[in-house]
């Protein structure tokens, strides 16, 4: 036998925990040191390696030390894969070659399908429920009033199921035609709540109010109502048969009037602050009075429709008023089309954020009420 044999063979006892059964001359012994030493270094560094995650390290050595660290290395590998499966959604995954960390593992993996099918039937529960939301939203808003001397055209895209956006709109005894549009601050059941709160509260008050007394008793009994953080703009637009208009606008984007004999656009605003947001009355309702002429119209929506962002930016009252003077000489339904136009190609470029609300109003003229 060659010393270099010798040599591998005593190394390959001492490694498996063997007693060599040759005694190598004295010459030799120094290298079986050497080498036992350096096996000790590269197989320390991969445990080290391996205790700090870098599981792609490996011992270059044959036998039952070596081949435990590295069958612990592949261990550990896979379940790493198998972590990741578990982190993907696969709860299917179980360890079987880890002892009580194998326990454990299972364990975490089975209260995970467990909670799963519990939130799957939240989920289930939470659908139906805005469902019937919805449905309960639709039905208490109901559809526009109609008179003979409005055309109304409404655009409504809740950005959910349900909104909070809303329009109410009433025609009073005395033949006077109301339009209240109102946006919640936030999404969801909450904000659609109150929508409904405040339809149901406009029934009662606006008939028999001018707009500003109508912010300000609409301001007290939502500060009472509704929880701190949320508060409601909104814009309310009374007109009479005559053509008389009266707004108020309580923090919401500015009423816009387009003129039919020329291309002017008169943006109403108005004071006051956001609905509910404190009882007292901190900057007072104002109203607005103008005289319509056959053919004026009058556009009224949610700030959704300002922050819609084109392939030019953001739409913004420019934007809004630029397509509304565009198509003067067309009809009310044509001018609604045209916006409704620009917001589906708006948004299948960029993702839409808010609820997206715009009615039209044209004045077509006095009429005399027949008995």
């Amino acid at each position: 036998m060659s010393d270099q044999e010798a040599l591998n063979r005593a190394f390959s006892e001492l490694i498996n925990g063997r007693v060599p059964e040759e005694k190598l001359p004295t010459e030799l012994l120094q290298k079986l040191l050497e080498q036992i030493a350096h096996f000790n270094a590269e197989l320390a560094q991969t445990i080290t390696n391996i205790s700090n995650g870098q599981l792609d390290a490996s011992v270059n050595y044959k036998g039952n030390l070596a081949g435990s660290v590295n069958a612990l290395q592949a261990s550990l590998k896979h379940l790493v894969w198998q972590t990741s499966a578990v982190a993907n959604g696969d709860l299917s995954q179980k360890v079987a070659f880890m002892g009580e960390f194998s326990n454990s593992f299972n364990r975490m993996v089975e209260n995970l399908r467990k909670n799963q099918k519990i939130i799957e039937s939240k989920n289930r529960e939470l659908e139906k429920d805005l469902a019937l939301a919805e449905e309960i939203q639709k039905t208490m808003l109901g559809e526009l009033a109609k008179v003979d001397f409005i055309d109304a055209r409404l655009i409504y895209r809740p950005l959910h199921k349900v909104s909070g956006d809303f329009v109410f709109t009433h025609c009073s005894a005395d033949r006077h035609y109301s339009a209240f549009l109102g946006d919640v601050s936030g999404h969801g059941i909450a904000a659609a709540l109150i929508t409904i709160m405040t339809k149901t509260a406009l029934e009662t008050i606006l008939p028999n109010n001018p707009p500003d007394q109508v912010m300000r008793l609409l301001n007290s009994m939502l500060a009472r109502s509704i929880p701190d953080g949320m508060y409601l703009t909104g814009a309310l637009v009374k007109i009479s048969p005559d053509g008389k208009m009266l707004t108020s606008n309580a923090a919401h984007p500015v009423i816009m009037l387009q003129r039919i004999d020329c291309n002017e656009v008169v943006k109403i605003s108005g004071t006051g602050l956001a609905l509910g947001m404190f009882a007292e009355e901190i900057e007072n309702y104002s109203s607005n009075n103008q005289q319509l002429s056959c053919g004026d119209r009058i556009f009224v929506f949610s700030d959704g429709l300002q922050e819609l962002k084109t392939n030019k930016g953001f739409l913004g009252i420019e934007g809004i008023q630029d397509i509304i003077c565009s198509s003067r000489q067309n009809s009310l339904s044509e001018t609604v089309q045209l916006l409704d136009s620009t917001i589906k190609k708006a948004a299948e470029i960029n993702a839409v954020s808010d609820d997206l609300t715009v009615l039209a109003l044209e004045y077509t003229g006095k009429h005399k009420h027949s008995d």
